[in-house]
């Protein structure tokens, strides 16, 4: 009988353990951080997949080096005029429909400057991957202290809800005002079943490309020239070209830029504005429109100097 036991709990083991996608949390360990490391009066998306979101004062949010087992971790400073922080991520509905009528787990690695309440929200969007309107499923506490602790809550028979998707949340404070001191977290997870296994670690080049799916954002590099996409001549002043994505987008992204005046246009031309043409999931055409003559017949580029601050970017987030 005892044999028989151990077979069965090995092969449970062996079956949770080998799905290579246990945590459904993307970048659950804070290591992929394409829009920057530090951020002030926050409202919006920090590293990759998560949010920090307030009310009042936005706080500031830096990724930091993590506790004993982690290489990073996210921390927060609460803020004067802040009355509410929370660190959230919402996870897409395709990652999740398979959890309706489950157990799941969570955990969460936090220290904090002084003891305090964090509480955590577990809810589901009104409409598939809609997060306009949400629906409360529960909710509980961590007593958290200034030892780095991994904390872990169960719960059990999700609704159908859950098939539109799921957002896990996190609050300094028990929710309430977040004015100073700071919160330190890591090693998020979110996994089928009764127990919390160890932190699922996956290597960066899986978590940038789970990342990616939503957000993209082409850095240039100091002391190269960067090069951002290629295309032909349009007209006198304006060429197109086409930017591919690394992994196709969960959906048509939406498109942002940063220091225009330090892009060029190669071989030759100023850049005064780009426009976008058109976008696809896979990848989009940019409009890019100068001051200078360009020449009919030229292949073009997109290219920046040698500066962090030029970088081009691609949002399909929830």
């Amino acid at each position: 009988m005892t044999v028989t036991n151990n077979l069965a709990v090995l092969a449970a083991t062996a079956t949770q353990f080998s799905s290579g996608y246990r945590n459904r949390i993307i970048n659950g360990s804070m290591g992929i951080a394409q829009r920057g490391t530090s951020f002030t009066n926050t409202n919006g998306y920090t590293v990759d997949r998560w949010t920090v979101l307030s009310a009042g004062t936005g706080p500031s949010v830096a990724q930091v080096a993590g506790p004993t087992g982690y290489r990073y971790a996210l921390q927060i400073t609460g803020a004067t005029g802040n009355t509410q922080t929370q660190i959230n991520q919402r996870i897409e509905s395709y990652n999740c429909s398979d959890l309706s009528g489950q157990t799941v787990t969570i955990q969460v690695n936090i220290s904090v400057s002084s003891a305090q309440t964090v509480a955590w929200y577990l809810a589901y969007p009104s409409a598939q991957d809609n997060y306009s309107s949400s629906t409360n499923i529960t909710n509980g506490t961590f007593s958290a202290t200034t030892t780095a602790t991994t904390f872990t809550a169960t719960i059990t028979g999700l609704p159908s809800g859950v098939t539109n998707g799921l957002q896990l949340n996190f609050f300094p404070q028990n929710a309430g005002a977040f004015t100073s001191g700071t919160i330190t977290i890591t090693g998020v997870q979110l996994e089928l079943g009764s127990v919390a296994t160890p932190f699922e670690v996956r290597s960066v080049g899986t978590e940038l490309a789970l990342c990616q799916r939503y957000f993209w954002q082409s850095q240039n590099l100091t002391g190269t020239y960067t090069l951002f996409g290629s295309g032909v001549y349009n007209s006198s002043t304006q060429a197109s070209i086409v930017t591919f994505f690394p992994q196709p987008m969960r959906v048509a992204p939406t498109f942002n830029s940063s220091s225009i005046s330090t892009f060029y246009i190669l071989p030759s031309g100023t850049l005064t504005s780009i426009g976008v043409y058109q976008v696809w999931s896979t990848c989009a055409r940019l409009d890019l429109n100068s001051s200078s003559t360009l020449t009919l017949g030229y292949a073009y580029a997109l290219s920046a100097n040698n500066t962090t601050a030029a970088w081009i970017s691609f949002s399909a987030e929830l």
